[in-house]
């Protein structure tokens, strides 16, 4: 294990926005705010608002991570439960309706009778048994409409989990093309700024040979956990593959993003890291930085990540443990 100084801190003020705007929106929609269903209110209004840092950190925290297999599980089972859901509305909807053409063959037959008195007796007998079946039926459209808010929490969180790095709990590559695609629109529609920083680990390979790929693995979680120490809670960090992660500034100009990029690279470079059981044994690690920033003509992800790349590359090809803006 690797020991890593900085933890991501977030505002009582932010958290207590989120979880009120999360209830008042089940309350809104006639929601009972149980546990399953109010987590997933409450991770969608922090997505909504831009707070991709929060949800990172609550799944790092809380080791809910799932590999893309174990979600694909959890949604077959959903799946299933759904289907069995509807299978049972739909035989209780059939006992109903059985109900009813019953009674309504005794309204018939009760229409009939000649006395007044046992006519009226018949009709009240069956208006209590229609009423009756009414209440049943309506006892389960309730219980089939609790089901389904929990399978729809159930598969929202499935969601969330599929926009995460299992090992690291950063946001992962997917949900880097959807965000910059999110943010582009903005940006056309509000011309509003935001900036792309691409980072790299430098000789990580020689970190995995020398100490083994488990203190490697750490290695990655602590560079998360320094990173989000440095960013704001509406920006989004996001590993793009092996040893190479993107920040996603939103609201933030090409020259801003540089000042942090530096900051993030000296807080890196300073950090000793200990392995764990082996006081003895510590090292440090450096960053290579790339950065970029929106421009008019981007169509796409591709572009900007691109060109977010290829500073990178230029801050390697320079010697490594540097940020380049592009000019």
């Amino acid at each position: 294990m690797v020991s890593v100084e900085g933890q991501p801190d977030f505002s009582m003020e932010s958290i207590s926005y989120v979880a009120r705007k999360a209830l008042k929106n089940l309350i809104a929609q006639g929601k009972a705010p149980i546990p399953s269903v109010y987590e997933a209110a409450f991770i969608n209004i922090a997505e909504r608002e831009g707070m991709g840092g929060l949800v990172e950190f609550i799944y790092s925290t809380t080791g809910r991570r799932f590999s893309p297999e174990k979600i694909a599980d959890e949604v077959a089972a959903v799946i299933t439960e759904v289907k069995s859901d509807l299978g049972e509305y739909g035989e209780r909807l059939e006992e109903h309706n059985s109900s009813l053409h019953e009674e309504q063959k005794q309204l018939e037959e009760a229409s009939s009778i000649d006395d007044g008195i046992a006519a009226v007796e018949a009709v009240s007998g069956i208006i209590s048994s229609i009423l009756y079946a009414n209440e049943l039926m309506r006892a389960s459209l309730e219980n089939a409409y609790a089901k389904l808010h929990s399978r729809e929490a159930q598969l929202q969180s499935l969601k969330n989990q599929t926009r995460l790095d299992p090992l690291t709990g950063s946001l992962n590559r997917r949900a880097l093309r959807h965000d910059i695609e999110l943010e582009l629109a903005r940006a056309k529609r509000y011309n509003r700024p935001f900036a792309l920083v691409m980072a790299d680990l430098d000789h990580f390979k020689e970190i995995n040979d020398r100490f083994g790929h488990l203190v490697g693995d750490d290695v990655l979680k602590g560079f998360v956990m320094l990173v989000r120490s440095q960013i704001r809670q509406t920006d989004g960090l996001y590993r793009y593959g092996g040893e190479e992660f993107v920040i996603l500034f939103r609201e933030t100009e090409l020259k801003t993003a540089g000042f942090v990029a530096e900051r993030i690279r000296q807080t890196v470079e300073s950090n000793v890291i200990k392995k764990k059981n082996e006081p003895g044994v510590q090292f440090s690690i450096t960053a290579s930085f790339g950065v970029t920033a929106v421009r008019e003509e981007d169509g796409g992800p591709d572009a900007i990540i691109s060109r977010a790349d290829k500073a990178l590359m230029a801050a390697k090809a320079a010697g490594r443990n540097r940020v380049v803006v592009e000019p």
